[in-house]
């Protein structure tokens, strides 16, 4: 599979399949079936979990980000359906309730996101796009729950969207990218204290169209995405601020991209996307520091890609997102100890 040919897969994702609404695609296809690695053949960590269906969310969307403020996973934006029409919407939905509300929405319409990070009780959201044939942006808003209200702070230091970004010693990491073809890239920091941003210095590996990231002891993880070969990325790098350097370590047992991830146990979940052969998967594996491996766990009920992750009251929920054709409005979350 060329890179064209996977940047298109991944950015459309069966969008005429949506629009078509034909249930029965079953999710892109690649020209070649690829045979696992030798790593994951040879994988054998596992951990246990169970996992619930909990209050859909509607209208249903994709291409979606959220972020945990308190007890509510706040969802920012999105493409609404097989309309392709960009969202300014914001719910919010209380674990213990078990209620969706719709918060404030967004000054503008946006998906792609580069994610909804929370720092010190506000919601951080940096990049995306407005429309199919816009640029991506270089905007960050900040949404502060206190007030139900969205602020504009400093731009970007370039237009990014479909990348990653993580909560580290209180400022706000992000990974990004001005659009396709991926020929710059950007890493930056940025200080909500000075409402400055920094550029750091870029990983090795490309990581290219929606990979994830996250936080775990003061450090920036980053995985999936698509590699330099043009094929869903495994491998996994670490940005250590204090040094400001990157370290490769164990790479993620399944490639893919468009999957969503969230930190939880002090561990990093990668759940769904779409992997090396060109299908959606359920695939659902976490990352453990501490011993620089990789464990895989039960898969999701629904597969689907481009959905938006979070991790709250120990659980892993994965909300909305696309199977391959059909969208889906599915909440699931998967309860687990590991």
């Amino acid at each position: 599979m060329t890179r064209l040919q996977f940047v298109t897969t991944i950015y459309g994702l069966c969008a005429t399949l949506v629009a078509c609404g034909d249930p029965s695609a079953g999710g892109p296809t690649a020209p070649e079936a690829l045979a696992p690695s030798a790593d994951a053949a040879g994988h054998a960590l596992t951990f246990n979990g169970t996992w619930s269906t909990m209050p859909s969310l509607w209208p249903v969307r994709w291409r979606h980000a959220s972020g945990l403020l308190g007890n509510s996973i706040v969802v920012v934006g999105g493409l609404r359906g097989s309309e392709l029409q960009a969202l300014s919407r914001v719910d919010g939905y209380n674990v213990e309730t078990r209620t969706w509300t719709r918060l404030k929405s967004l000054p503008i319409p946006l998906y792609d996101v580069n994610g909804a990070t929370p720092i010190h009780g506000k919601l951080y959201v940096s990049g995306g796009r407005s429309s199919p044939d816009g640029d991506c942006t270089k905007t960050l808003f900040v949404y502060d729950p206190a007030t139900n209200a969205w602020t504009r702070k400093a731009d970007m230091p370039f237009k990014g969207c479909v990348g990653a970004q993580a909560h580290v010693l209180g400022q706000l990491y992000v990974y990004t990218f001005p659009q396709s073809p991926p020929n710059i890239r950007l890493f930056a920091v940025y200080n909500p204290r000075t409402d400055r941003w920094v550029r750091r210095p870029l990983p090795e590996g490309l990581h290219f169209a929606y990979p994830v990231a996250g936080a775990i002891n003061e450090k920036f993880y980053l995985t999936s995405g698509e590699a330099f070969t043009g094929l869903p990325d495994r491998e996994l790098e670490v940005y250590d601020p204090v040094t400001r350097t990157w370290t490769t370590k164990s790479p993620m047992l399944t490639g893919r991209s468009v999957a969503s991830a969230a930190v939880g146990h002090g561990k990093l979940f990668v759940a769904g996307g779409v992997d090396r052969n060109g299908l959606v998967t359920g695939t659902t594996e976490a990352y453990d520091p501490l011993i620089d491996a990789w464990a895989t766990g039960p898969s999701m009920p629904t597969l689907r890609a481009h959905t938006a992750a979070a991790w709250v009251g120990g659980k892993l929920y994965t909300i909305d997102g696309i199977m391959g054709g059909p969208l889906t409005a599915v909440v699931e979350a998967l309860s687990t100890s590991y």
